[in-house]
């Protein structure tokens, strides 16, 4: 069987939130001037990718959105 490495967290959860008490959600992030493309893994699997508006403040608010009880890191 093929690993899965790519997913939506709402794929087969769809309406429902999925939890991430106590994980660690890997973030990349592209960086241009006006926006930033941002994918997120976890456990080795694909998130998300998402374009927004360049900006600290609106990435967290969406990671904190998307991804509940995430470990919040400053330094890795």
């Amino acid at each position: 069987m093929k690993q899965q490495t790519s997913a939506a967290p709402e794929t087969g959860n769809k309406g429902k939130q999925q939890h991430y008490a106590g994980s660690v959600i890997y973030v990349g992030i592209d960086v241009h001037k006006k926006d930033w493309q941002v994918a997120a893994v976890y456990e080795g699997m694909t998130l998300g990718n998402h374009r927004m508006g360049a900006g600290a403040e609106g990435l967290i608010a969406h990671l904190r959105k998307r991804y509940p009880g995430a470990i919040s890191m400053t330094k890795v």
